[in-house]
């Protein structure tokens, strides 16, 4: 927590106790209420970057650290989330970027990625207008222009009872689905009408995203794989397991990623946790952790004690469909220390014998040259 700044045009120094910092120009960026913000820093030196940023309350701040890059990820921004979010890519210095709410519509379809069944879909939609406009919510198969403010009422039957509809007074209307399933994701759009015409509209492209383990339950050193996957392949869509112990990573190899399997051999309780981080256009995307359900050898099913937090990961690795197989680090699994030792007592038993008749026989050749 930083206790006060002074925003310059260029140059913002920081005062903690100790130290000075020095910040580059601070971004102003404008984040529509329920998108996401998603940020990246690189650093040239041998410095590994890493995202900083005032108190903010809430669960839906992200980081990730990938060699020299690192990522950030606000999932559906709220206003709680506004402020000063800075990026130390050197020992002494930091670039600043602000958070704002943005007001208004734009004239954008942007991607939601959404895992379901993990918390509600929230879509907003808001104008600058002093006059009074409906909003009309629509489920598209396509993001077509033929909306028309005359259908009234809300074309959102199909989500049964899983739908709310809230209009604020201030023109803003909210969307909101819980919980989320796999097949919602499509093209959504927010009609405004001003006396029965369209004044303007919201869309958005909702993309589904999930992962699970092949099969659903594994015994301590059986084989098996983790899956993540998308509902919408996309240009420029990257997927990368990474796994949580080892820091080993492994990422589909081309730019439409869908699907990304990976082979998993021998599991262990100590690499249960795994993590899939999503990225469009080299940008961090969505971040889904998987701790997999494994089975001690005659006992009860093991659960994670905490969930995995994914942040401050670090690096690399090529291939869509690729094995996993742990390095073996010369620690030896304590179930295998009673056969170790009951073999390394048969080795020697088995050598003292050879050794007694051996020099047993030396003595009676010996007895019968005297």
């Amino acid at each position: 927590m930083i206790p006060r700044y002074t925003i310059g045009c260029w140059i913002l120094l920081f005062f903690s106790p100790g130290y000075y910092h020095v910040l580059a120009k601070v971004e102003v960026v404008q984040v529509a209420r329920g998108l996401d913000a998603t940020l990246r820093c690189t650093s040239k030196t041998s410095f590994k970057p890493t995202w900083e940023w005032d108190d903010k309350p809430g669960s839906n701040i992200q980081t990730l650290v990938l060699e020299s890059t690192a990522y950030l990820l606000v999932e559906n921004f709220q206003k709680m989330n506004e402020g000063l979010y800075y990026c130390v890519n050197e020992t002494d210095k930091k670039f600043g970027v602000k958070l704002e709410i943005q007001k208004g519509v734009k004239n954008l379809t942007p991607e939601l990625f959404r895992r379901p069944k993990t918390g509600p879909l929230q879509l907003f939609c808001e104008a600058l207008s002093s006059a009074k406009l409906e909003g009309i919510w629509r489920r598209e198969q396509t993001a077509s222009e033929g909306d028309s403010c005359k259908r009234h009422g809300t074309d959102l039957a199909l989500f049964e009872n899983r739908s709310e509809v809230k209009n604020w007074t201030d023109n803003r209307f909210e969307l909101r689905i819980s919980p989320l399933l796999w097949e919602d994701h499509g093209h959504y759009r927010c009609v405004l009408c001003k006396d029965r015409g369209i004044d303007k509209t919201c869309n958005y492209e909702i993309i589904t995203v999930d992962v699970y383990q092949e099969p659903a339950e594994l015994m301590e050193g059986e084989n098996g794989s983790v899956v993540c996957n998308v509902s919408q392949a996309k240009e420029g869509t990257r997927l990368l397991w990474i796994e949580v112990e080892s820091q080993q990573k492994f990422a589909s190899a081309d730019g439409f990623g869908i699907e990304f399997e990976l082979s998993v051999i021998n599991v262990t309780l100590k690499r249960s946790a795994w993590v899939c981080a999503v990225f469009l256009k080299d940008y961090l995307r969505a971040l889904l952790p998987l701790n997999l359900t494994i089975k001690r050898q005659a006992t009860q099913t093991t659960q994670p004690t905490q969930p995995y937090q994914p942040t401050g990961l670090s690096a690399g690795g090529m291939g869509r469909t690729v094995t996993y197989q742990p390095e073996t680090t010369g620690i030896i699994p304590c179930y295998l220390f009673p056969a170790c030792f009951t073999g390394l007592l048969l080795c020697l038993a088995t050598v003292l014998i050879i050794y007694t008749k051996v020099k047993h026989r030396r003595h009676q050749v010996s007895g019968h040259i005297q």
